[in-house]
């Protein structure tokens, strides 16, 4: 925790927290929310995909296959990687490896290189998710620190 930072709320604005926990709680959301759309959003885009790369038989479910693994192994990396470099930084790094993954999906030329650029998205969304709740949870004052953590995963 930084000097420059009190964990204590002062009265005043959403559960009484301050600008700076009112933005954490924000920031962090929004990561959470490109979790949610990016879940949701594979699951519509898929019959087009499959179309649109001829794709058979079980290969579509690679596709969101491989996201989750990335997933998987983002979440398990980035709590030590946290520990190490610190929650800010690899919170932001897992925001930007999920967009340049996310982004190089759209450029997709063949079903090897959606895997491997949704393996890319799928480490930034997974690293992401328990990142944002510690960041949240190390910040937040003790007596909305719940509520809190509710509202993020909501």
């Amino acid at each position: 925790m930084g000097a420059s930072y009190s964990t204590s709320a002062p009265a005043g604005g959403l559960f009484g927290l301050s600008r700076f926990h009112t933005r954490l709680l924000f920031v962090s959301g929004v990561g959470w929310m490109f979790d949610a759309m990016d879940v949701g959003l594979l699951s519509f885009i898929l019959p087009t995909l499959t179309k649109s790369l001829n794709l058979t038989g079980t290969r579509p479910g690679l596709v969101p296959a491989f996201t989750f693994l990335g997933m998987f192994a983002g979440a398990a990396l980035a709590g030590n990687l946290s520990d190490r470099f610190g929650r800010k930084a690899v919170f932001q790094w897992t925001l930007i490896l999920y967009a340049i993954g996310t982004g190089l999906s759209a450029f997709a030329w063949d079903l090897p290189s959606l895997l491997a650029f949704r393996l890319i998205a799928g480490l930034g969304l997974g690293g992401e998710l328990p990142v944002a709740s510690t960041l949240v949870s190390e910040w937040s004052p003790a007596n909305v620190r719940g509520r809190l953590l509710v509202l993020l995963e909501s």
